[in-house]
């Protein structure tokens, strides 16, 4: 068996790798909001957005033996504090999906979005 340490912020990760943790979970919902990495060309063509973490992030989750990645939707779906609203969920899962596509090196075991539409919006 596994445990994850979760991983908010540098000073977690530095944290975790001086005590040498292995294993790192980290929230999309916490690094969603990578830099856009398209050139200028990309921008003003309509190209799809690149959203890479930054290279202080990439250095940090390198280090780690195993780092899984959670949605973070079930927060949003219990009600915790998010800047995510109702009608934004569908653009949040596509966004998951292209964030989990453009950082694929860097995590090593990704969660499902644990969405609960019937008991949240019916």
């Amino acid at each position: 068996m596994r445990v994850y340490l979760v991983m908010s912020t540098y000073l977690f990760m530095e944290a975790a790798q001086k005590f040498n943790c292995e294993n790192a979970l980290i929230s999309y919902n916490s690094f969603r909001c990578s830099k856009d990495k398209r050139n200028y060309y990309d921008i003003l063509s309509g190209g799809e957005k690149k959203t890479e973490l930054d290279n202080r992030t990439k250095g940090y989750l390198k280090k780690f033996k195993n780092v899984m990645v959670d949605s973070g939707a079930f927060s949003y779906m219990s009600g915790a504090e998010t800047n995510i609203k109702k009608k934004d969920i569908d653009k949040f899962v596509e966004n998951y999906g292209r964030w989990l596509r453009d950082n694929k090196g860097y995590y090593d075991y990704f969660e499902e979005m644990d969405l609960d539409f019937y008991s949240r919006w019916m």
